[in-house]
């Protein structure tokens, strides 16, 4: 049931956050890498925004939750972050949310798979995702 409702859940309202960019250029090498677990899959993320970088020092520290919502790109991104995927979330979008709509949920390779149909979305935001760590290159 609970599932069913988060659907309904608009997406503008779970993604509207206050930007802080580091840089608004994803090729930036001023960032945070961070690796997330999806059932037993992995991709990674290359974060620029200041206070989603906040968000994932957070959980870290087991004070905070989050899915990761980002929009989604082809290729594997900056320095390929996230191969072997020929996707990635962009760096200065991604945010952390409390909840998601059903439509951008998945594991990596269903993604991978449907990437067309993520794409058509424009979001990846995986309910299962969870950080198993980050690299950070600020």
């Amino acid at each position: 049931m609970k599932r069913s409702l988060l659907l309904f859940v608009c997406l503008a309202a779970i993604t509207a956050c206050d930007a802080d960019p580091i840089s608004p250029d994803e090729t930036s090498d001023s960032g945070l890498l961070a690796t997330f677990d999806v059932n037993g899959e992995q991709f990674r993320v290359w974060v620029t925004n200041r206070r989603t970088i906040g968000q994932l020092f957070s959980i870290l520290d087991g004070l905070s939750a989050g899915i990761p919502n980002g929009a989604i790109r082809r290729g594997p991104g900056f320095e390929n972050h996230n191969a072997p995927w020929n996707w990635h979330l962009d760096a200065d979008d991604i945010r952390m949310a409390e909840v998601t709509t059903a439509v951008c949920d998945g594991r990596p390779s269903q993604v991978e798979a449907q990437l067309d149909d993520y794409l058509a979305v424009g979001r990846y935001c995986p309910w299962n995702a969870r950080l198993v760590s980050f690299f950070d290159r600020r």
